[in-house]
């Protein structure tokens, strides 16, 4: 028996953006330069992990910031190696995985860490 999952596509109600990753290798010298490609908007359901923590640092913030994302599924964004932007915020993807059945929902956990100043 199939579980039903607990939303439908009325519920992915956030925008975000999937920047895929492109990788290039210089002839020369053989150094990996990292590139995105253009960001792909998709709607999204986005789930705030108790993970996610922040406190003041010398002048600025400093935060780990954890979301787990769910998008219907799309083989491409299906990688840890594309980003993600939600929030004026870009996150690592560490985990992608399908749930509720085969092709039908992605969910994403990402990470933020970072410092920005206060103004």
């Amino acid at each position: 028996m199939r579980q039903e999952a607990p939303w439908t596509i009325n519920d992915l109600d956030k925008k975000v953006e999937i920047a895929l990753s492109n990788n290039s290798t210089d002839a020369g010298t053989g150094i990996v330069t990292k590139g995105w490609l253009a960001a792909v908007e998709v709607y999204a359901n986005i789930i705030e992990m108790p993970a996610s923590k922040e406190k003041e640092i010398s002048g600025g913030i400093l935060y780990d910031r954890v979301i787990d994302v769910v998008i219907r599924y799309e083989s491409t964004y299906k990688s840890t190696y594309n980003r993600l932007k939600y929030d004026g915020l870009y996150y690592d993807i560490i985990e992608c995985r399908e749930i509720y059945g085969r092709f039908r929902w992605l969910r994403m956990k990402c990470v933020y860490g970072g410092k920005e100043l206060n103004r």
